[in-house]
């Protein structure tokens, strides 16, 4: 599996629009993976005790390779800080709004580590939400990749409009079910993941056509 460059990534949409699958796609594509999904509905991950985990992560004798998962969301914090100290891996965080306050301004600790420090540790996180309001504001400005479903409400759309232009905004309610706009380093690509999802995982999302688009 070749090296991935240290990213911020943001998934957002309303339930049952494709963030998910995505993010499921995503995990994929990094060698060495921390999870923290209440519906442990990631894929080839071994689910357990944060602690468990922690001690095979940056223990006396750290795993090279790993994809853990873990339920809990006070355990986040621990393993933000623990993600950090190992290095070289992603970090993704599902269910955003279970995590942290709707607008909230100051991160904590654990977050401010990652969000300016991570990639002197290539230390990548992703972070998955409904809605951009779910995400603190200095993860938001500092991602380099923003990916976005179906939304709706006027606020999210008026902030998503910089990344991804008025044209596509205007759009928006219109776009099928499994398609996205991402933006990544400043280019914005948009496809459908119904392919990506069949081939991947055996599993019909819909009808919808979509591009051979790599995510990564």
């Amino acid at each position: 599996m070749s090296k991935l460059e240290r990213e911020i990534t943001l998934v957002m949409g309303m339930t049952g629009w494709g963030k998910t699958w995505w993010s499921k796609l995503y995990s994929l594509k990094w060698q060495n993976v921390l999870i923290y999904d209440p519906s442990m509905t990631f894929p080839d991950v071994i689910w357990g005790n944060l602690d468990d985990h922690i001690d095979n992560l940056i223990g006396e004798e750290p795993v090279k390779e790993f994809r853990y998962g873990f339920i809990e969301p006070e355990d986040v914090p621990q393993a933000g800080s623990a993600a950090f100290a190992r290095g070289t891996m992603m970090f993704m965080v599902e269910e955003c709004a279970s995590v942290f306050e709707k607008g909230q301004a100051r991160m904590p600790e654990w977050a401010k580590r990652l969000c300016f420090f991570g990639r002197h540790r290539e230390c990548s996180i992703t972070l998955i939400a409904q809605r951009p309001t779910y995400i603190p504001i200095d993860f938001r400005s500092q991602a380099n990749r923003v990916i976005t479903f179906c939304q709706h409400e006027d606020s999210d759309m008026q902030w998503l409009g910089d990344f991804f232009g008025k044209e596509r905004m205007d759009r928006m309610l219109t776009i099928p079910k499994f398609t996205c706009f991402d933006w990544h380093n400043g280019k914005v690509t948009e496809y459908s993941i119904v392919d990506q999802v069949k081939e991947t995982f055996g599993v019909s999302l819909d009808r919808s056509q979509s591009s051979n688009l790599s995510l990564v």
